[in-house]
């Protein structure tokens, strides 16, 4: 089973391609993880529940908000409102995105750029996933692959949150995934914006 799964993956996120906007899932086959969906929620990013999106009721026309989708190089979101949402890594490795229409971040945050995330069809190969199946994985002095969903409880809810291992990272109740798949998005925008 999990063979056939990996084969499914490697067809599905090879038309990935470099321009192409995308969603992104956990790859960890064998956990009850694997394939669940990144959702924008909170300014954070988490497993296992609905995306949180928003649209004003003056727009027209508003993209359907149920998927979080990402811009290539994983450097921002996107949104249709103005000034965007831009993505971030807190000092404790958590990613996290931008409020509409801020550029502001957490003190010691850093905006990841491209040169931070591998995707093995459009960037360096620093880590070669050993499925052979393109991922996304976070590279920096701490490794490569250094990609975790870490529990989040939320008021009785246990929830994985996303994090990448940096050098303030310390948790150690996470589980490490071989990476991120990306599926394609067909549209311009995944939200308005994200909530």
């Amino acid at each position: 089973m999990i063979f056939q799964t990996i084969i499914a993956a490697a067809a599905f996120s090879s038309i990935v391609a470099a321009n192409d906007l995308f969603t992104l899932s956990a790859f960890i086959p064998g956990s009850p993880l694997h394939g669940q969906a990144v959702a924008a929620y909170g300014q954070s990013y988490y497993f296992g529940i609905s995306t949180s999106s928003y649209c004003p009721s003056d727009v027209s026309s508003c993209p359907a908000g149920n998927e979080t989708v990402f811009y290539p190089g994983l450097e921002s979101l996107t949104v249709e409102v103005p000034g965007g949402e831009a993505n971030y890594v807190t000092t404790d490795g958590r990613l996290g995105f931008t409020a509409p229409h801020s550029a502001e971040t957490p003190p010691g945050s850093v905006t990841p750029y491209f040169g931070n995330w591998t995707y093995e069809n459009t960037g360096p190969v620093v880590y070669t996933s050993s499925y052979d199946t393109p991922l996304y994985t976070y590279n920096n002095t701490q490794g490569s692959g250094s990609v975790l969903a870490c529990p989040y409880n939320n008021s009785g809810t246990v929830f994985q949150q996303l994090y990448v291992k940096v050098a303030g990272f310390n948790r150690t109740d996470c589980s490490e995934l071989a990476g991120l798949l990306p599926a394609p998005f067909v549209g311009d925008y995944g939200a308005w914006e994200y909530a």
